[in-house]
């Protein structure tokens, strides 16, 4: 009895001295162990000072912008000494009367151009293209002969320097017509209309003639001159008079008779 009484004893004394182990231990353990449920550690970060914010610099209100100061526009620079030599000047002419096969009808004169290789007369330039050719004219009454150059449906005149437009010589004879002639019918004849020339077939070229009465065109060239005639109004192109008409509801001009 007694050996079972001191073997119990021993055996307490023996478990209170291992619980005295332990539970320092696991107290220990429990200090760092995580909530239940996850999250983080009852550590709380210690706040660092924040600085204090610097006062905020006024901002300067928007000006509106000044306006611009105009620049002086510089003078244009002088013409070319010779770009264009003026159209001749024909004196009045006295016209008592003159006949057309169409109504007067009368509507402004507007210059038409042929396009980029015509010139109106008077035009000069230095040089010619390569395509330029001589053209013999040979005046009938003097039987004198006059070199002309022709090119692109214009005759050129050979002067100090280059060469200047001048009108058709009537006679002139050419290999072939002018991109852009029209074709006009008179007393069932055929002639052949650009910038302000006539000319009509002969064999395998063609040949500068005179306007023909009662010939209908389109369009007058730079350089005509109006002409009063009475109560009408006639425009006058290197001796040739046409009255303004209407033509299948276009304007148009006649050649007409004047005395």
């Amino acid at each position: 009895m007694k050996t079972m009484i001191k073997n119990m004893l021993t055996a307490t004394g023996a478990g209170l001295i291992a619980m005295a182990i332990i539970l320092p231990a696991s107290a220990q353990r429990m200090r760092h162990r995580p909530p239940m449920g996850g999250g983080t550690t009852f550590h709380q970060p210690v706040p660092h000072p924040q600085p204090p914010r610097p006062a905020p610099h006024p901002q300067p209100h928007p000006q509106p912008a000044p306006h611009p100061v105009p620049h002086p526009v510089p003078p244009p620079p002088p013409p070319h000494p010779y770009p264009y030599h003026p159209y001749p000047y024909h004196p009045p002419v006295v016209i008592n009367n003159f006949w057309g096969v169409h109504p007067y009808a009368w509507h402004p004169y507007y210059p038409y151009n042929w396009g980029y290789y015509w010139h109106p007369i008077g035009w000069f330039t230095a040089t010619l293209a390569t395509t330029a050719v001589i053209v013999a004219v040979v005046d009938s009454s003097t039987s004198q002969k006059t070199d002309y150059y022709y090119d692109g449906g214009v005759f050129y005149s050979k002067t100090d320097g280059g060469y200047v437009a001048v009108a058709a010589p009537v006679g002139a004879e050419i290999k072939s017509l002018p991109q852009g002639y029209t074709t006009v019918a008179v007393d069932k004849k055929t002639y052949y209309y650009y910038g302000g020339t006539f000319f009509q077939s002969k064999g395998d070229s063609y040949k500068v003639v005179k306007a023909p009465e009662g010939a209908v065109v389109k369009n007058l060239p730079q350089g005509a001159q109006e002409v009063d005639v009475k109560d009408s109004k006639l425009l006058e192109y290197q001796g040739t008079y046409y009255q303004p008409i209407m033509q299948n509801g276009e304007d148009a001009y006649e050649v007409v008779k004047v005395e």
